[in-house]
C-alpha cells in the first residue's frame, strides 16, 4: 500500500488527489510588473496624502487647530526625527517615483523605448533617479 503525502495535493474532492501547482513559489514578478505595482501605489499614497492635507488646511482655517499642528510637528519630530524622517522620505521618494514614471509613460506614448531593453533600462533610470532625487532633497531639508 502506498502512503500519499496530502500536503502537496489538492484537497477538493472534484479535483481528486492532483498536485497543487507551486506557481507563488516558483514565480518571480518581472521588473516592469513591480513598478506597475509602485506607481499605482504611490498615486494612491498621494492621493489620500493631499486630502489629509486639505483636511487639516480646512480644519485650521476653522480655528479648529490653533498650535497644535506645531506640537505634531514637534512629536514626529523627537527622538532624532526617525518617524518624521520616514513619512518624510515615503512621501518625497512617491512624488518622485510618480514623477519620473510619468515621465516614462509620455516617452513610451511617442512609441521611443518600448523595446524589452528599453523598458528595463527605464526602469532602472526611473528607479535610480527616484532615490537619489529623494535623498538630496532629504539632506537639503534636514
Amino acid at each position: 500500500m502506498k502512503i500519499i503525502k496530502l500536503s502537496n495535493f489538492s484537497r477538493y474532492p472534484i479535483f481528486g488527489l492532483r498536485p497543487t501547482s507551486p506557481h507563488l513559489t516558483i514565480y518571480r514578478f518581472p521588473l516592469p510588473a513591480v513598478l506597475s505595482v509602485i506607481h499605482r501605489g504611490t498615486g494612491i499614497f498621494l492621493y489620500f496624502f493631499i486630502i489629509l492635507l486639505f483636511m487639516m488646511e480646512n480644519m485650521s482655517s476653522m480655528d479648529m487647530i490653533d498650535y497644535n499642528m506645531y506640537y505634531v510637528y514637534h512629536a514626529f519630530n523627537q527622538s532624532n526625527g526617525i518617524l518624521f524622517n520616514l513619512i518624510s522620505f515615503a512621501l518625497l521618494f512617491s512624488i518622485f517615483y510618480h514623477i519620473y514614471n510619468g515621465i516614462r509613460h509620455y516617452i513610451w506614448n511617442t512609441g521611443s523605448l518600448l523595446t524589452i531593453s528599453g523598458v528595463y533600462i527605464t526602469a532602472y533610470i526611473v528607479l535610480i533617479l527616484s532615490v537619489i532625487t529623494t535623498l538630496i532633497t532629504m539632506l537639503l531639508i534636514s
